[in-house]
């Protein structure tokens, strides 16, 4: 549906803020903007990858404040555009 994810990107952008102001300045981070032009299939592997990755993390995911963990964010959007 054009137009329903705009409440989404809302939310995740909020929620960015939030998080971003509670981040650990002595630890590295990383963030990647990207609006890029590439093959179906880097499209195709990366984002395999990036689920990968993704599933990997929260099956580590213990509950909050459990000795030997770290608080950490991760925020993942990806999607293709149209080519306007």
């Amino acid at each position: 549906m054009p137009g329903g994810h705009e409440p989404l990107a809302e939310a995740l952008a909020t929620e960015l803020r939030r998080r971003t102001s509670a981040r650990d300045h002595s630890h590295p981070s990383h963030m990647t903007d990207a609006e890029l032009w590439v093959s179906a299939q880097a499209w195709a592997s990366f984002c395999d990858a990036v689920l990968d990755a993704a599933t990997k993390l929260h099956a580590e995911a213990r509950p909050q404040r459990t000795r030997g963990t770290i608080r950490t964010s991760t925020m993942i959007s990806l999607f293709r555009m149209e080519e306007s």
